[in-house]
C-alpha cells in the first residue's frame, strides 16, 4: 500500500526543491497532505505546525521539507511517525564556509554544527540534493549511508519546457539568473564578460536576479563602461522561461571555488536543459555526476573566469556543437531527471518507513544512485 506523506513546509513554496517533490510524489500517485505557509516572519512556524496536527492522524510519514532544520526537534517532539528530513543544505557549512559569518570552530559555528549533527539524528532518514553532498553528510556529520539518499532537485517541467526561440542572431545572448549568493560565483561570471569584452567577442550577458552583489556589479558595469551586460533586475518565473527560451547559452555554474559550490548542482541548470538549452557547468565531483564535458555540457575550472570566457567563446563560435549539447542534456533530463524519475530512490524508503511507523532513525535503507 502506497504510504500518505504529510508534506510540512515553513518556507518559500514556489523554491524548486519543494515545487519538484511535491510534483514527483504526485506523479508517481502517493497520496500527500500539504501542511504549507508560504508567508515571513515567525508566525510561519506556529501556523505550519498546527496544519501538520490536523493531518498527522491521516499521514503514515512526515516528509519535513526544505528549511524545517530550523524546527526539526519540536516535530520529533510532536510525531513518533516516520521523518524524513529533506536537510539540502548544512546551515553549518552555509554560514560559515559560504557566507562567512561564524569561523567554523567559533561558538555559533560549534553549535550550528551540533544542530546540524542532531536534526540528522532525530530523523529516520536524510534526504539530499546530490551523491557528492550525500558523502559529505555521511563523513561530516557521521549519517549512517543506509539512512540518507539523493534526490536531484530537478524543475517544475510542466513550466520548463522547450519553447520556440528567435534566430540566432550575430550577438549570442547568454542567460544568467541567481541572487547573487558567495555560492554562485558571480564575481568569476563578472570577470568573464569582461575578458570577453576585451576580446571583442560578440556575446551579451543578461543577467536576472536581485540582491547586493548585483546590485554592485551593476555600478561597476557602469564605471567601467561595460555594455555587454544587461541586468534585469527581479523577474517573475514566467518571464525567466521566456528568457531562457531567447537564450543561446546558459550559465547553470556555480563557478565560486567555494568547496561547497564542488557538492551541489544549481537548479538553474535543470530549468536550462529541461528547455533543451546549452549549459556551461563549473567542473566539480557533482556536476559530473550527470555531465560529460563536450558530449552533454561544457564543463569550466570553477573560479576561472578564463576558463568560462572561453567555454562562452567556443559555444558562440559553434552553433552545432551548442546544439548538440543542448539535445543531449534535454535527453539526460527526460530520462533521468524528470520529477517523476527523479523521486523513484526516495519511494521505497517511504514505504519502509511506513511500514515499521515507531522505528528509529536507522529504520530505511538509503539509496545510492549509480553514478
Amino acid at each position: 500500500m502506497t504510504p500518505t506523506v504529510c508534506f510540512f513546509q515553513a518556507y518559500n513554496r514556489d523554491y524548486i526543491r519543494t515545487e519538484t517533490l511535491l510534483a514527483g510524489l504526485r506523479d508517481n500517485g502517493v497520496p500527500v497532505i500539504t501542511c504549507q505557509v508560504n508567508r515571513r516572519g515567525p508566525l510561519r512556524y506556529p501556523l505550519a505546525i498546527l496544519k501538520l496536527l490536523r493531518s498527522l492522524g491521516r499521514s503514515d510519514v512526515v516528509l519535513a521539507n526544505f528549511r524545517s532544520f530550523e524546527v526539526l526537534w519540536l516535530l520529533r517532539l510532536l510525531t513518533r511517525k516516520p521523518i524524513v528530513h529533506d536537510a539540502h543544505i548544512s546551515f553549518w557549512q552555509s554560514a560559515c564556509e559560504e557566507r562567512g559569518w561564524f569561523p567554523p570552530g567559533s561558538l555559533p559555528g560549534r553549535l550550528l554544527f551540533a544542530w546540524d549533527r542532531l536534526n540528522c539524528r532525530l530523523a529516520d532518514h536524510v534526504l539530499i540534493d546530490t551523491e557528492t553532498h550525500r558523502d559529505y553528510f555521511i563523513r561530516t556529520f557521521g549519517v549512517p549511508p543506509q539512512k540518507i539518499t539523493s534526490v536531484y532537485i530537478s524543475c517544475e517541467d510542466r513550466l520548463f519546457t522547450p519553447r520556440p526561440a528567435p534566430p540566432r542572431g550575430e550577438v549570442t545572448r547568454v542567460l544568467w539568473s541567481g541572487s547573487g549568493i558567495p555560492l554562485q560565483g558571480l564575481d568569476v561570471v563578472y570577470a568573464a564578460f569582461r575578458e570577453l569584452a576585451a576580446r571583442g567577442s560578440a556575446v551579451e550577458l543578461r543577467l536576472a536576479g536581485a540582491g547586493h552583489l548585483i546590485a554592485r556589479l551593476r555600478r561597476q558595469a557602469e564605471r567601467e563602461g561595460l555594455r555587454n551586460l544587461v541586468f534585469l533586475g527581479a523577474i517573475p518565473r514566467r518571464q525567466v522561461v521566456a528568457e531562457i527560451a531567447a537564450a543561446d547559452v546558459g550559465l547553470g555554474g556555480h563557478y565560486s571555488a567555494i568547496p561547497k559550490a564542488s557538492q551541489v548542482i544549481a537548479g538553474k541548470v535543470y530549468e536550462l536543459i529541461a528547455m533543451r538549452k546549452p549549459v556551461i557547468v563549473g567542473d566539480s565531483p557533482a556536476a559530473r555526476e550527470l555531465f560529460r564535458d563536450g558530449e552533454n555540457a561544457l564543463l569550466c575550472t570553477m573560479g576561472s573566469p578564463r576558463a568560462l570566457a572561453d567555454a562562452v567563446d567556443r559555444l558562440a563560435a559553434d552553433p552545432a556543437l551548442a546544439d548538440r549539447l543542448a539535445g543531449n542534456a534535454y535527453e539526460l533530463y527526460q530520462r533521468r531527471l524528470r520529477p517523476q524519475v527523479d523521486v523513484v530512490p526516495l519511494l521505497p524508503v517511504l514505504e519502509e518507513l511506513a511500514a515499521t511507523p515507531r522505528a528509529r532513525p536507522a529504520a530505511a535503507r538509503g539509496r545510492s544512485r549509480s553514478r
